[in-house]
């Protein structure tokens, strides 16, 4: 499989006429980008920076009904599935941030701060001195964080346990309504799926179907001919 050129971003598409919207799929998570095309050049003015934590085809149709003659294409860039929402509206507020006070900025964004950049500002540069610490030490006081935090041990126990458990890369196979998903189990535990791995099978079946599921039961693997679950790889 091939490997992943970007950590945040999926895919994207560019520059697109509203007109293009009904391609978009409903589930595609990520940041978008209106734009007001200059008449007779290849120039586009940003309008408007926005996310969508569950459909940036949802948001696109309401800013085509609200905001008609505002704008005159997008963008779309896509994350991946395992990104958090909280990833995604950090990185949605820092692109605003960047064209906060810029004269020719839509007032549509400009209304809308990044109040969280104000919290690791620091304009006095002979104060950047590195404290012997990295991202790691100091997460931010969120739900989100403390709950990650408390799920590293769960996540290091399964990958040991398929540690070791085959001789060589296998491929894993499973069906949820109607569609078919593959992976990849390694030798060190891991599963591969779209180019992302994961420690724990019911984590990689979350990926493929979206739901929470019994990655042991979810997978299925080829031996002897027959297809089966991996559940037996547990035992």
């Amino acid at each position: 499989m091939p490997e992943s050129h970007l950590r945040l971003i999926k895919r994207c598409a560019e520059f697109k006429r509203p007109d293009e919207i009904v391609d978009l799929k409903k589930s595609r998570r990520g940041v978008y980008v209106l734009y007001r095309k200059s008449p007779g050049k290849d120039a586009y003015s940003v309008v408007y920076v926005g996310l969508a934590r569950t459909s940036m085809k949802s948001r696109l149709r309401k800013h085509r009904l609200h905001k008609s003659g505002q704008w005159t294409h997008f963008s779309v860039f896509e994350v991946w599935d395992n990104i958090r929402d909280d990833e995604i509206e950090e990185l949605e507020g820092l692109f605003r941030h960047f064209y906060k006070k810029d004269p020719r900025a839509s007032g549509l964004n400009l209304q809308r701060g990044f109040k969280k950049i104000k919290k690791v500002r620091e304009n006095d540069l002979n104060k950047w001195q590195d404290s012997g610490l990295d991202n790691t030490d100091k997460l931010p006081a969120d739900s989100t964080a403390k709950r990650r935090a408390k799920q590293k041990p769960k996540t290091a126990k399964p990958s040991l346990i398929l540690a070791g458990r085959v001789e060589r890369r296998i491929r894993l196979q499973a069906t949820w309504h109607g569609h078919k998903y593959q992976a990849a189990l390694r030798k060190d535990g891991q599963i591969r799926f779209k180019d992302r791995l994961y420690n724990h099978p019911s984590a990689a079946a979350r990926a493929a179907s979206k739901k929470k599921r019994n990655g042991w039961t979810f997978w299925s693997y080829r031996k002897n001919g027959e297809w089966i679950s991996l559940l037996s790889l547990r035992r």
